[in-house]
């Protein structure tokens, strides 16, 4: 926060940039540093890590995180800002029951015992 603050952001734009409150980083730029002048219209596109606000240079374009171990820490932290869209709800056609998975399409079954026991036992009965 301190660099996002030093760079002259706008405390919205700190606060995107960090997952935080702007109220927060308002009241804490506020007791900091107390001679700031925040700069309202400097817009930083993607400038920091979200996760340690480190300068991205030389990442990628669009590039929010500095390294994957900061993405992953980001986003277990923030999961409710999170689509979900991967989610999927099927039916197991071994035991019935309504199952949630995240990813694969194809899942037939709820678990690899459900799958042996309707594949091969109640066949061979």
């Amino acid at each position: 926060m301190d660099v996002l603050a030093g760079a002259g952001g706008s405390y919205v734009r700190v606060a995107q940039c960090l997952g935080l409150d702007a109220e927060l980083v308002r009241g804490y730029c506020r007791r900091a540093y107390p001679d700031l002048e925040v700069d309202k219209n400097l817009v930083l596109l993607g400038a920091y890590c979200r996760y340690c606000a480190a300068p991205l240079e030389g990442m990628r374009a669009g590039a929010l995180f500095c390294c994957p171990s900061h993405r992953q820490a980001w986003w277990r932290t923030h999961q409710a800002q999170t689509r979900g869209g991967a989610w999927r709800k099927f039916t197991c056609l071994g035991c019935g029951s309504r199952c949630r998975v995240y990813g694969r399409r194809a899942r037939k079954y709820c678990s690899h015992a459900c799958y042996i026991r309707h594949r091969f036992v109640e066949v061979a009965s």
